[in-house]
């Protein structure tokens, strides 16, 4: 019997591997996932930096390499899409046979004031404020903003999202959280040489407010096949508030390229 197509996600920052267990739980009838918490966070959250980007795409090639798979697709969320995205244009280590960004963006922080591709340095400032002070309760506000588009989800559905936010040794490391927003606003793939000439998809929230829509296009120049899914009246957790369709997407996509 052929082995399922195997799919490694990567969360995004702040999280941990539990941001993708529902989304797991039903992309597992068609394809074998791999989900694991980066260092800083999580069940990782005890090992030691630095907390790099450079050391996440290293970590990630030996997730790879201990898949033992003979060949993967890879899944990044948010600064998870930003970390394989950068995996596969610095060619760290084997490619995978497709990319699958969700929620991601090339150049976390503009300094234009087109506030529609990313964020402003100043609020990225404040983030780091609010770490500083109480990572735990910056980091709250943080993950309440993902709502903060007027997304409307029911009570018990935040309430089932959270607990998969706030478990598995939260918060991660502050010096985690720190250099990890450090990365992102230093982080500006636009600038790559490179290319990924592999299939690509793209899926985000028409009201995401932490990689804005206006950011994507920015992906277009990095890839020479790239599909796209936006997804309307969603912010910036779409696997977690549009589960289903999101689950079925992706799995599609994948097994396209089987």
């Amino acid at each position: 019997m052929k082995q399922k197509p195997l799919l490694i996600m990567v969360h995004g920052w702040g999280q941990t591997k539990l941001a993708f267990d529902s989304l797991s739980k039903l992309l597992e009838q068609k394809l074998r996932v791999i989900t694991f918490d980066l260092p800083g966070h999580g069940e990782a959250k005890s090992v030691d930096g630095p907390y790099t980007f450079e050391r996440y795409r290293s970590e990630l090639a030996q997730v790879i390499k201990k898949s033992g798979a003979s060949s993967f697709h890879l899944l990044g969320w948010s600064m998870g899409g930003t970390i394989s995205a950068g995996y596969c244009l610095e060619k760290t280590g084997v490619l995978p046979k497709s990319l699958i960004l969700l929620s991601a963006t090339p150049k976390f922080v503009t300094h234009t004031h087109n506030l529609g591709i990313g964020q402003h340095p100043a609020a990225v400032k404040k983030m780091e404020r609010q770490i500083i002070r109480d990572a735990d309760s910056g980091l709250r506000n943080f993950i309440d903003s993902f709502f903060d588009s007027g997304e409307q989800i029911t009570p018990a559905q935040r309430a089932e999202i959270e607990n998969l936010f706030y478990s598995n040794n939260f918060p991660p490391s502050q010096e985690a959280l720190l250099s990890g927003l450090s990365e992102l606003a230093s982080t500006d793939l636009t600038m790559s040489k490179e290319r990924f000439n592999k299939p690509v998809l793209l899926i985000y929230g028409r009201m995401d407010r932490i990689c804005p829509v206006g950011g994507q296009a920015l992906w277009k120049k990095l890839f020479e096949q790239a599909d796209e899914l936006c997804l309307e009246n969603t912010g910036h957790a779409p696997h977690l508030t549009k589960t289903a369709q999101v689950a079925e997407s992706i799995a599609n996509f994948v097994l396209k390229q089987e």
